[in-house]
């Protein structure tokens, strides 16, 4: 499992390095840079929800569970 991650990483800073050379690469062209960030705050906000959405629902069935078992 401690290599899988430490893989996990490796590749995440390979993908960093490849989006900082293609926005030196692009020259700071005025409509890619907010098209990218834009992109990358949408990628990230819905992994996040996605990642905690069934978690705070198994929560939420408890606390309803708990409320009805009084």
């Amino acid at each position: 499992m401690e290599l899988f991650a430490l893989f996990l990483t490796l590749a995440l800073g390979l993908f960093i390095l490849l989006g900082t050379l293609i926005v030196f690469i692009s020259k700071n062209n005025e409509k890619f840079i907010p098209f990218s960030l834009a992109l990358a705050f949408g990628v990230m906000s819905s992994l996040s929800v996605l990642e905690l959405f069934p978690e705070a629902y198994e929560h939420l069935i408890e606390s309803v569970s708990s409320l009805w078992a009084l």
